[in-house]
């Protein structure tokens, strides 16, 4: 049984229906004649998005006497024959059809042919759905069209949202479908949930949490366990490193000199070990070592770990969100205390780190410094590649391929296995600073001030999205957004939404159909 058919039983009853083929051409055939006929009863002009607008309303229009009402299950049979454009036209005939049209089966069907992302992300989706699960797998199906259509056209709406003071600057952020951790000049460390799709059209969002000020110099890098954990940690300019509970917002550990100069970057790799890299140029494995102490409530803040603002004393109650997070995640219901232990040194470069990507086989890890060089490392052995002319500013990867952006204003494409340079992204006309991969694409920034759209398969430009809002700083991506910081004075207390899913502007005026 193949693997399409294990996905859904539609295909394999299909298969097993004609196993001659001139017959099931023939089949097929006459199934394309119905469909020709039902679409020229509704007129044809008809788009996905407009049968899916009306589809509760077009019911006046009677099927033809020409066109029998056949049982459900032949009804099904035949709309699995249909591509999407078709199937949504013949929900809007009549209630009989579009009940049909509207099965679940058929349309989780088209997004696996489609590879739509069908993972996390898509929840809010059902809320729109009315508990139909036809309903929900169409509008899976629509989002992730349009919205790769959008991406590969540019089409996007842009936002701006102000997330800190506007004296202060961001100078990191991680996030993803629910949640956003910021760092800022100022040293606040804010947690900031995303949760509702609402959050992305207001002009300012207030934090959630607001984590204890521990840090005397600018957070320049944080990270935090994904999928699930509830461990984060921060690094700042003088070489301090905090972990934190992510839920509670709780200082677990706070090493003051885990660097002799300031951490530029910080990953948690597992539950057990952080590695981070610095300006001093070494890169170090600090293993995590939980203890339970003094048996407390969940989300009882003591005194010593209470969460304050910079500007206030006031605590910050635990959202019911949060409460479902770390209920799900199974985390115990006492407070956890840190003890850092360095566990081994690495180095070799002969410049200051300035970027760190821990790859996916989550063994190895990738560094670019000053010295124009990218060095792959594990416990036992080290390839350096060597390309760029000018200093590593950033990395990032997908599987067994590595991504570097450089000051040499280009971005270099690395087998991790081989250690060879597969391609080069030239289009940037200032440094490039910040990357990130979205399904097929790679998107990045810099100070040219313009957000670059690359197909990861043949190096080319997709699309430029020129902002003027300073430099680039940060960029992270989502199934249908980008999220950037920026520098500019005005701008930098901000984050720049670029979202290209299907309500962005212009797409539907420059596309008739899916």
């Amino acid at each position: 049984m193949t693997k399409s058919a294990i996905m859904n039983p539609i295909i394999e009853q299909k298969r097993h229906t004609y196993p001659q083929d001139d017959n099931r051409k023939q089949k097929s055939f006459s199934f394309k004649t119905l469909t020709k006929r039902i679409k020229e009863k509704l007129g044809s002009s008809q788009t996905l998005r407009q049968s899916t607008e009306h589809q509760d309303t077009c019911t006046t229009v009677k099927i033809s006497d020409n066109i029998p009402e056949l049982a459900f299950r032949i009804w099904l049979r035949i709309f699995s024959y249909l591509d999407a454009n078709s199937l949504a036209i013949c929900s809007g005939i009549c209630k009989s059809l579009q009940t049909v049209a509207m099965n679940a089966d058929l349309w989780q069907m088209h997004c696996f042919v489609e590879n739509v992302n069908c993972g996390p992300g898509i929840e809010h989706i059902w809320e729109r759905c009315d508990g139909n699960r036809g309903k929900w797998w169409k509008e899976i199906y629509i989002d992730g069209v349009v919205g790769r259509k959008n991406w590969i056209h540019g089409n996007h709406k842009k936002r701006l949202i102000s997330v800190t003071d506007p004296t202060d600057a961001i100078t990191c952020f991680k996030c993803d479908v629910d949640k956003i951790i910021i760092g800022t000049r100022n040293r606040n460390l804010s947690l900031y949930n995303t949760q509702s799709t609402e959050v992305w059209d207001k002009p300012a969002i207030k934090p959630e949490i607001m984590f204890l000020e521990v840090h005397h110099s600018p957070i320049l890098c944080i990270d935090y366990q994904t999928p699930v954990g509830h461990l984060l940690t921060s690094a700042d300019a003088l070489g301090t490193l905090g972990i934190w509970n992510l839920y509670t917002g709780e200082l677990l550990a706070l090493h003051k000199k885990a660097h002799d100069k300031g951490i530029s970057c910080v990953s948690i790799i597992d539950s057990n070990y952080i590695i981070s890299a610095g300006f001093d140029k070494v890169v170090r494995l600090f293993k995590v070592d939980e203890q339970l102490a003094k048996p407390a409530e969940l989300f009882q803040a003591d005194s010593k770990h209470s969460i304050s603002s910079s500007n206030q004393s006031k605590r910050f109650s635990k959202p019911s969100f949060f409460k479902r997070l770390f209920k799900k995640n199974k985390s115990p219901k006492h407070h956890l205390k840190c003890k850092l232990t360095l566990k081994k040194e690495f180095r070799g470069h002969k410049g200051e780190i300035y970027c760190m990507r821990v790859l996916s086989t989550r063994t190895h890890f990738a560094t670019g410094a000053t010295d124009f060089q990218i060095k792959i490392k594990t416990v036992e052995c080290e390839k350096t590649l060597r390309g760029h002319t000018n200093t590593i500013t950033c990395l990032t990867s997908k599987g067994d391929l590595l991504y570097s952006g450089s000051l040499d204003c280009a971005i270099r494409c690395w087998s991790t296995s081989t250690g060879q340079c597969l391609s080069v992204f030239v289009g940037h006309s200032e440094w490039v600073k910040s990357i990130a991969i979205s399904g097929k694409l790679l998107v990045s920034g810099g100070w040219d001030e313009s957000v670059l759209l690359w197909n990861r398969e043949n190096s080319t430009l997709v699309k430029k999205i020129r902002l003027d809002m300073g430099p680039i700083s940060n960029i992270q991506c989502s199934e249908t957004k980008v999220i950037l910081a920026c520098r500019e004075e005005g701008f930098q207390h901000q984050l720049t939404i670029l979202d290209f899913g299907r309500n962005s502007v212009g797409f539907w005026g420059d596309h008739k159909t899916l």
